[in-house]
């Protein structure tokens, strides 16, 4: 046995989802949420990630503003680690490789519902700002009312309209049958040598997205590079640039999250949303795993964070809270009335007085909680949403979101790593709509707003 036959052999049971890989995988990517937001003060909300990258006008202002550059460099190594399993595990031409399962997932849903779920899932997320990495994993660990709201919402929407097998009324409709009603069009000339035309391009789609993911990291590179090195280098950018390191490690072990959960086979997600399989014990509960053990993790991250802070602080390395510590150690000692002889002062036998370097190098409570990011410079702050409104829009979007998600068991972060992956409905389909919808969401959001 070859060392890939041996890695798909042990991979096999690991990145098809249950609930023991469930919960490794949510600690995982509640963990890149951890680093993200303690190091960088950024929510990793995945749909707010892209969204903000897809909206700029032009597009190339991202790669323009230093501001947006650890988003761009969260996706890059996002996409690179979601390669990575494609490369191993695609060599030995293993049925159970991850590209032919969810290439066969794929083929599963009618393509116009893939057009359908991207359009829904783009208009809901800019919506109701969030999906289930921003709302879920990092809303509900903060006790947001508004994605408690939103998550209930979503799953409520998406739970229904998987039991009522949606899915299938639009395969009934929309694909080409002897029965339903576009038959005659679809057996036109001109929609069958599209389709044909259709089919071809679907065979390039793993090598087109291998190429678009070594040229976005090289322009990604790139851009940071010039940015540091370049004349635009100063303090201006030092809170930019030390978003680049935490923003890599957390894609990376987002995206591995994913991997290690099976949330990135949307087979998983449909499984888990058809609770009408819960009497006869083919449920699967693997997705709710990944919610509990990410938003435990995520929830402890909140913990060291001040004013989020719902439990008692936990114990940190010092050199963040030697400052506190020392301040109130000095404000309570008397100030002496006379300077003291020098053989005076000295530590008492068995007493150990600890300056303020001393301090900083041993471990002592975190009594006063982060109030910048760990690798920020100081006046840093945390960028975590305060909005507490819950209105017509948040429910609109979370519903649409849900709609979308039922219809193919696609979010954004999985779409990313199906689409690195050459997933052809997924890159050449779902994302299009998925563009359009956020365009369309953002026009909505701005009329309701001039409304109001």
């Amino acid at each position: 046995m070859t060392m890939t036959e041996s890695l798909n052999a042990a991979t096999e049971t690991i990145w098809l989802g249950s609930s023991g890989e469930g919960l490794v995988g949510g600690a995982l990517i509640g963990l890149s949420a951890a680093i993200l937001l303690l190091f960088s003060g950024e929510i990793m909300g995945s749909s707010g990630i892209v969204n903000s990258l897809l909206l700029n006008h032009p597009m190339s202002a991202s790669f323009k503003d230093p501001a947006q550059h650890w988003k761009l460099v969260f996706v890059a190594t996002f996409l690179i680690v979601a390669q990575v399993p494609s490369y191993f595990f695609q060599q030995g031409g293993s049925s159970s490789s991850i590209g032919t399962v969810l290439k066969t997932a794929a083929d599963q849903q009618p393509s116009l519902a893939y057009v359908l779920g991207g359009l829904l899932v783009g208009f809901g997320t800019k919506l109701s700002n969030g999906c289930t990495s921003g709302h879920g994993i990092c809303g509900l660990a903060r006790l947001s009312r508004r994605s408690f709201t939103a998550v209930s919402v979503f799953m409520t929407v998406a739970i229904v309209a998987t039991v009522l097998n949606l899915g299938d009324m639009l395969r009934f409709f929309l694909e080409p049958t002897s029965t339903n009603p576009v038959t005659v069009v679809s057996n036109s000339s001109l929609i069958t040598e599209a389709r044909q035309l259709y089919s071809q391009l679907f065979q390039y789609t793993p090598i087109v997205a291998t190429s678009l993911v070594a040229l976005l990291t090289l322009v990604v590179l790139y851009t940071v590079a010039s940015t540091y090195y370049g004349s635009s280098r100063g303090e201006s950018n030092a809170e930019n640039l030390a978003k680049i390191l935490p923003g890599a490690v957390a894609g990376a072990v987002f995206a591995q999250g994913l991997l290690i959960s099976g949330m990135i086979n949307p087979s998983t997600v449909m499984a888990f949303l058809n609770v009408a399989n819960i009497p006869n014990g083919t449920w699967d509960s693997t997705l709710l795993a990944v919610m509990c053990s990410g938003v435990l993790v995520s929830f402890i991250s909140y913990q060291f964070i001040q004013g989020y802070n719902v439990v008692a602080p936990f114990c940190l390395p010092s050199h963040h809270a030697a400052a506190h510590h020392y301040k109130k150690v000095a404000s309570q000692e008397p100030t002496p009335k006379k300077q003291q002889p020098q053989q005076n002062q000295q530590d008492a036998p068995g007493e150990h007085h600890q300056s303020p370097t001393r301090i900083s190098k041993c471990v002592v409570c975190l009594t006063h909680p982060l109030a910048k990011p760990v690798s920020l410079p100081l006046g840093s702050t945390f960028h975590i949403p305060t909005n507490t409104t819950i209105d017509y829009a948040l429910i609109l979007g979370a519903a649409c979101f849900g709609l979308g998600w039922s219809l193919v068991g696609l979010c954004p972060a999985p779409a990313i790593f199906s689409a690195a992956l050459g997933i052809p409905q997924v890159l050449l389909l779902w994302w299009p709509a998925y563009v359009a919808g956020i365009h369309w969401g953002d026009r909505y959001k701005n009329r309701l707003a001039s409304k109001q």
